[in-house]
């Protein structure tokens, strides 16, 4: 959604706008305070974190 909104701002009326990766920026921010204070099931947070990452980069070595 980010990139389609930054697509669609400067690529069609050359306008940069960087409100969107503000907003982006802030909620990832606030997604890892959360988790870091109040945790979350370690499966999720670490799958999150490096293994699907990893396993993206298997697959798809120099595409992610």
């Amino acid at each position: 959604m980010m990139a389609l909104a930054l697509d669609l701002i400067w690529g069609y009326t050359g306008i940069l706008s960087l409100c969107q990766a503000l907003f982006f920026s802030l909620g990832g921010y606030a997604m890892g305070m959360y988790l870091a204070h109040h945790g979350g099931p370690e499966g999720i947070v670490d799958a999150a974190g490096w293994k699907i990452p990893a396993c993206l980069y298997v697959v798809y070595p120099y595409k992610v």
